[in-house]
């Protein structure tokens, strides 16, 4: 009982082999244009983030040049 048992357990290493090493190349090949998606996406989030700073900068200019020129009147 247990020589088949070997044989299925040696069959089912054998036939994962050939997948693992194309999921090993199929994932290398897909490295390089996942990691300039991250760089690109960080890219954007940064200049996201800086547009963003540059509304609320601008509206809390307009809010304070309000605020003095009630002050005058």
């Amino acid at each position: 009982m247990d020589e088949p048992q070997t044989n299925n357990q040696l069959n089912q290493e054998i036939n994962q082999q050939p997948a693992q090493k194309v999921n090993q190349q199929s994932n290398a090949q897909l490295e390089q244009p996942n990691q300039q998606l991250k760089q690109q996406n960080n890219f954007l989030l940064t200049i996201e983030a800086i547009e963003k700073g540059s509304i609320e900068k601008r509206q809390r200019i307009q809010t304070l040049k309000k605020e003095k020129l009630e002050q005058i009147e």
